[in-house]
């Protein structure tokens, strides 16, 4: 499960650029929302989001396009003029101009529970972070810890 797991994440910090900084985002229930928080930078700026399933397997006949959008919850651009910073609630729309291709914006789609999520949030055009949840039956979220950009996937 592992490393399908990198191979996914690999692949989505591959779409978000290539970074240099790396920090650490921290899912949260907070007033009963799901928030993304930054213990040491807890005002940091957002760039963009992006929260896909991790669990669900790409069929050899699928294609990529297809199964992105069958796994992909949330994603949004905000730009890097610094509108938007942490903590982030999941599905709040990000206020900047927009940077990228802004029509790849997509979702919020409710949250499953149990489901394993991946959320990477970029800051600027050099930082990112990585971090895989779950949302638990009794409302609380799991962490299962962060996941670095820089990672490839294991052999």
């Amino acid at each position: 499960m592992r490393t399908p797991l990198l191979i996914a994440a690999s692949g989505l910090f591959a779409l978000l650029g290539s970074c240099s900084q790396v920090f650490e985002i921290t899912p949260r229930m907070i007033d009963g929302r799901l928030t993304f928080v930054d213990e040491r930078v807890p005002d940091r700026c957002v760039s963009s989001v992006t929260v896909m399933k991790m669990d669900s397997a790409q069929a050899p006949d699928e294609p990529d396009d297809r199964w992105r959008e069958r796994t992909t919850a949330w994603v949004d651009h905000g730009g890097y003029g610094c509108d938007d910073r942490l903590p982030l609630v999941y599905g709040q729309p990000l206020k900047g101009t927009g940077s990228g291709n802004p029509d790849n914006a997509f979702g919020p789609r409710p949250l499953e529970t149990g489901v394993i999520y991946l959320a990477a949030i970029g800051s600027g055009a050099d930082a990112e972070a990585g971090v895989t949840f779950r949302l638990l039956s009794d409302g609380r979220v799991e962490n299962l810890g962060p996941v670095d950009p820089g990672a490839g996937a294991a052999p």
